[in-house]
């Protein structure tokens, strides 16, 4: 089954990834923060010119600067519902699965397992749960890390 993330990042803070069931929701969405963020009205959003470059909204990204003339970007993004095998935990991480990866200098990361992005092939999906951020990271990352099943 696959999720649909959608990324926020204002003046390049990154703020609470939204995960939802289908596209159309995390577009509805999308739209509804850029509506927001322009000070748009359904109908000035409908009959706006979406070719500028100050500004666009699309299917899975939307840019603009807000009315405190920030940098505003939205962008949406796939990941696969399905299990990957760590090599280290002797277990399996499937979607939801909260672990704690210790590094060698004794950093530990509290994540939530999310999937495969299919956007970026090869990478895993990952949730800080300490900063609520969508992390990716290649597979050799759980390989050096001790990684405790919470």
């Amino acid at each position: 089954m696959k999720k649909e993330v959608l990324c926020e990042t204002i003046e390049r803070e990154i703020s609470t990834l939204v995960l939802f069931d289908t596209k159309e929701q995390a577009r509805t969405e999308m739209v509804r923060r850029f509506k927001e963020a322009m000070n748009l009205t359904d109908e000035e959003f409908e009959t706006m010119d979406n070719d500028t470059s100050e500004y666009f909204c699309g299917e899975n990204e939307a840019y603009c600067v807000n009315a405190n003339h920030d940098n505003c970007d939205w962008s949406i993004f796939t990941v696969e519902d399905t299990s990957y095998d760590t090599c280290n935990t002797n277990g399996i991480l499937t979607t939801g699965t909260v672990f704690t990866a210790k590094g060698k200098y004794g950093v530990q990361y509290k994540c939530e397992f999310l999937g495969m992005s299919l956007e970026h092939e090869g990478y895993v999906c990952l949730r800080d749960m300490d900063s609520n951020t969508i992390v990716l990271v290649t597979p050799g990352w759980f390989q050096q890390k001790e990684i405790t099943i919470n």
